[in-house]
C-alpha cells in the first residue's frame, strides 16, 4: 500500500498496489518472500537518505579542479525565493489561516476553483518581500520556489480579492482570536486614527461610474432599438442627455453602482490632484491591528469615528476600554459618543485652541508638577490638571424641520510642557517670522491656502475686507441713528439679498482680479504662538462607572504609545507600498487594504518571536532578509535539481549602536529561517527534502520555471 496526494480533493489517499491476505498468515507461510517485500518496500527513510545522497553526489565530484568541471556538471543557476514557505508556518499553524478558510468555504457552501488560502498567503508574503500590482505579482512567482501562482489565473487572484472583501469582518475577527491566544491582551487599550491614500488616476468615482451607467445604458439601448445601432457613442450620450426619460434611467444605473469610494480631498501626502481613499485602524498596545474600516475620500476623518468605534463595540464587545487617538479627532461629538459607548478616552489637544482664558490663567510654570516615568523618576516633562467642560449644538434640517442635538463633555485636561518643545517650537517659529518679512519686502503673492510661514502674513485682500466691513458697520449706524422716516426700512428682502449678492460677487471678481500680496505680519498669531511655545494638553477621562483612576503618569505613557499606530500606517505605505492603489472597485479596496493587515499583523507576531530571542528586527530589516532567503538551483537536462543556500556578505553599519545590552540589532537569514519553521537551513537539499521542512505534500517546478532554466542553459 502507498500514499499518493490528490489535487482535486485536496487529500491523500491509500492505493492498495497488490493483496496478499492477512498478514499473519502470509508471514508464516511465506517467509521469504515476505523478506524479499521488506527489502523492495521497506526502509523508505533509508532509501530515501540514499537517494537524496546519490542526487547530490552526481553534481559534485572530487575531482574538480576549475571552474569549468564544475560547469560540466549542471547547466544553470536559478535562485528562488522561500519567504512564501518560510510563512507559511507562521500562516497555518499560529494563525490557522488555513483551516479557517476551509472551515468558511465549507460553512458558506462556497465552491471555487482556486484556493483562497495560498493566494491570500502569497500577496500577504509579497508585500512583506517585495510589493508590487497583482499583475505583476502574478508574473513574479516564477522567482518563488514552487511558483505558488502557476496554477492560478489573474482572474482568480482578482476573484479571491472580492472573497476576502466579502468575509472582510470574519477575518479579522477570526485574526483577533488567533492573536489574543498568541500574545494574551486585554483590549483596555485601544489606539485609533486615520489615513488616507491615493490612486494613479485623476478622476474621482463619479466620473468614472457616471461613465460605465452611460456605457450600460447605450447597451441597453442598441439592443432594444436598432436606430440606435448606428450611432458613435458620442452621439447617442448626446441623445441620453437630451432626453429626460433616458437621464432618468442613466442616473437609476449610476446609484445602482453604489457609493463612490475613489474621491478628491484633504491628502495627508500633499495629492491633492488625485482621489483618495480614507483608512481608519484601531490597533492594540502591541501594535497589533484589531479592525479597520475603509471611507469615501472626501469623507471628513472625525465623522468616520463615530462609525467605527461603534462597528468595533459591536463586533468585539469591548467595555471598559480606554482609546488614545490625536488631535484630529478630539471634537466634543465624537467625545461624547465615546463616554456614551462606555469607553474612556485620552486625546492630544494644540495648546493654540486653548481659550482665552486658558491661555492666561493656567499656563503659569509655578503651578506645575514634574512628571514621572514608568520607573517613578521625575522627567524634565512639567504638567498640569484642570476640568474641562464643552458644549456643542448641531443644528440638521430634517423631515422638513430644523432638528438640534447637544453633544456635552464633562472631563479632565493635562496641560504638559517641555522646554525641549518650547525651543523648537520658538526656532521654528523665528524661521517662518524671517520667511515673513522676506515675502513681505518682495511684495510676494500669497496662495488662498495659508500654512507653514504664510499664515503670520496679513496680505492685501484681508486689509481691503477688513477696510469694507468697518465701513458697512459705520455707514449702517449712521443710517440708523439719522433715520427720520420709515421709508428706507421698506426695501424689500429681496431686494436686499440682491444688494447682497451683487456685493459679494464684485468681491469674488476683485479677488479672482486682484491678486492677494503679504503687506504686513500678523503679529496677534506671532504673539499667540509664543504664549502657547512648549505647551501641549491631552483631554482625558475613563470609562464610565470604572474605579480605576487616571494619573498623570499613565496619561503621559498613553498618548506617548500613539505613535505606534503612525508606525503601522508608516510601515504599510514604506514597505508595503499600500499605495498608489491599482484596484479601482471597492470589494478589490478592501480586498487589498485587507492584505496589507494581514501582512502587518504576521510583521508584528514575527517582531514578537524576534523579541523572545533577544533580537530585534524593524520592518524594513524583514525586508531585507526575507529578500536574501533564497536558494540557488542546479538544474541539469535529465531536471534533476539540487538547492543550495545562497550567502550574501552583511554590510555593518558601524554607526548604528545596539540599545540594550542583551539585544543585537544584527539578524542572520539563517535565525530568522530557524525562527519560524523551527529548523535549520540546510546548505544542499532537495526537493524532497524541502517538502518535508515546510510540509508542503506537493511542490515541484512549473512549466514557467523549467522553461526558464532551459533559456539560461541554451543561452
Amino acid at each position: 500500500m502507498e500514499s499518493v496526494y490528490d489535487p482535486e480533493t485536496k487529500k491523500v489517499k491509500k492505493k492498495i498496489i497488490q493483496n496478499f491476505g492477512k498478514s499473519d498468515e502470509f508471514i508464516e507461510k511465506n517467509p521469504e518472500k515476505y523478506a524479499e517485500l521488506v527489502e523492495k518496500y521497506g526502509k523508505s527513510k533509508e532509501k530515501f537518505q540514499t537517494e537524496k545522497n546519490s542526487t547530490i553526489s552526481s553534481f559534485f565530484s572530487e575531482n574538480i579542479t576549475s571552474t569549468d568541471d564544475i560547469l560540466k556538471n549542471f547547466n544553470g543557476l536559478y535562485p528562488q525565493n522561500l519567504s512564501h514557505l518560510i510563512l507559511r508556518k507562521l500562516w497555518k499553524d499560529d494563525l490557522l489561516m488555513t483551516r479557517f478558510f476551509d472551515h468558511l468555504k465549507a460553512q458558506e457552501g462556497l465552491e471555487f476553483e482556486y484556493n483562497a488560502s495560498d493566494i491570500a498567503l502569497y500577496f500577504a508574503a509579497l508585500k512583506i518581500v517585495s510589493p508590487m500590482s497583482y499583475l505583476a505579482g502574478k508574473e513574479h512567482s516564477p522567482r518563488f520556489l514552487g511558483d505558488p501562482m502557476s496554477s492560478y489565473t489573474t482572474d482568480d487572484i482578482y476573484r479571491c480579492l472580492h472573497f476576502l472583501s466579502k468575509y472582510k469582518d470574519s477575518i479579522m475577527k477570526h485574526l483577533c482570536n488567533r492573536v489574543g491566544e498568541v500574545i494574551p491582551r486585554e483590549k483596555s487599550l485601544l489606539f485609533y486614527d486615520c489615513t488616507n491614500c491615493y490612486f494613479e488616476t485623476p478622476c474621482n468615482d463619479v466620473y468614472w461610474n457616471r461613465k460605465k451607467g452611460l456605457r450600460i445604458l447605450r447597451r441597453i439601448l442598441r439592443k432594444e432599438n436598432s436606430d440606435f445601432q448606428n450611432l458613435s457613442d458620442r452621439d447617442l450620450n448626446t441623445v441620453i442627455n437630451e432626453s429626460p426619460e433616458y437621464s432618468m434611467i442613466l442616473e437609476e444605473l449610476i446609484e445602482s453602482l453604489g457609493e463612490p469610494l475613489r474621491m478628491h480631498g484633504v491628502s495627508k501626502e500633499k495629492r491633492f490632484d488625485l482621489p483618495l481613499i480614507s483608512i481608519s485602524l484601531v490597533i492594540d498596545e502591541h501594535a497589533i491591528p484589531i479592525d479597520f474600516q475603509i471611507y469615501a475620500g472626501n469623507q471628513a476623518e472625525a465623522s468616520t469615528m463615530v462609525e467605527s468605534i461603534k462597528r468595533l463595540k459591536e463586533k468585539y464587545n469591548i467595555k471598559n476600554a480606554v482609546l488614545v487617538a490625536d488631535s484630529a479627532l478630539n471634537g466634543t461629538k465624537n467625545l461624547d459618543m465615546l463616554l456614551k459607548e462606555g469607553l474612556g478616552f485620552a486625546v492630544a489637544k494644540s495648546a493654540l485652541t486653548f481659550t482665552d482664558k486658558i491661555r492666561k490663567s493656567e499656563l503659569d510654570l509655578t503651578t506645575f508638577s514634574k512628571v514621572k516615568d514608568e520607573a517613578g523618576n521625575e522627567t524634565s516633562f512639567l504638567y498640569k490638571i484642570i476640568p474641562y467642560q464643552n458644549v456643542k449644538y448641531e443644528r440638521k434640517f430634517e423631515n422638513g424641520k430644523w432638528i438640534s442635538n447637544k453633544y456635552s463633555i464633562d472631563c479632565n485636561m493635562m496641560i504638559t510642557f517641555s522646554e525641549i518643545r518650547k525651543n523648537r517650537d520658538l526656532s521654528t517659529l523665528e524661521e517662518n517670522i524671517l520667511q515673513a518679512k522676506a515675502a513681505i519686502e518682495r511684495n510676494e503673492q500669497i496662495n488662498l491656502i495659508k500654512n507653514g510661514w504664510k499664515q503670520f502674513v496679513i496680505t492685501s485682500d484681508e486689509i481691503k475686507a477688513n477696510t469694507a466691513q468697518n465701513q458697512s458697520t459705520s455707514g449702517q449706524s449712521d443710517q440708523t441713528d439719522g433715520a427720520s422716516n420709515t421709508s428706507d426700512n421698506n426695501a424689500t428682502n429681496d431686494e436686499k439679498q440682491k444688494t447682497k449678492g451683487k456685493s459679494k460677487t464684485k468681491e469674488t471678481k476683485a479677488k479672482n482680479s486682484e491678486p492677494c500680496i503679504a503687506v504686513a505680519l500678523n503679529d496677534k498669531k506671532i504673539e499667540k504662538r509664543r504664549e502657547c511655545a512648549g505647551f501641549a494638553a491631552i483631554l482625558f477621562q475613563p470609562p464610565p462607572g470604572s474605579e480605576e483612576a487616571m494619573n498623570a503618569d499613565y496619561v503621559s505613557s498613553l498618548y506617548h504609545h500613539l505613535v505606534q499606530i503612525e508606525e503601522c500606517f508608516r510601515i504599510m505605505k514604506s514597505e508595503f507600498e499600500i499605495r498608489p492603489l491599482f484596484v479601482r472597485d471597492r470589494d478589490s479596496v478592501t480586498g487589498h487594504v485587507l492584505l496589507c493587515i494581514v501582512a502587518l499583523i504576521m510583521v508584528r507576531l514575527i517582531q514578537k518571536k524576534a523579541a523572545e530571542k533577544e533580537c530585534s528586527i524593524t520592518a524594513a530589516k524583514l525586508k531585507e532578509i526575507m529578500n536574501a532567503l533564497t536558494v540557488l538551483t542546479l538544474y541539469r537536462d535529465d531536471n534533476h535539481c539540487v538547492y543550495l543556500k545562497s550567502k550574501e556578505f552583511n554590510l555593518t553599519n558601524v554607526l548604528r549602536k545596539v540599545k540594550e545590552e542583551n539585544t543585537t540589532s544584527v539578524v542572520e537569514p539563517e535565525f530568522l529561517f530557524e525562527l519560524l519553521t523551527g529548523v535549520k537551513m540546510p546548505n544542499v537539499s532537495t526537493m524532497e527534502e524541502l517538502r518535508k521542512i515546510f510540509k508542503i505534500k506537493s511542490m515541484n517546478r512549473s512549466k514557467d520555471q523549467i522553461e526558464q532554466l532551459k533559456c539560461s542553459v541554451s543561452a
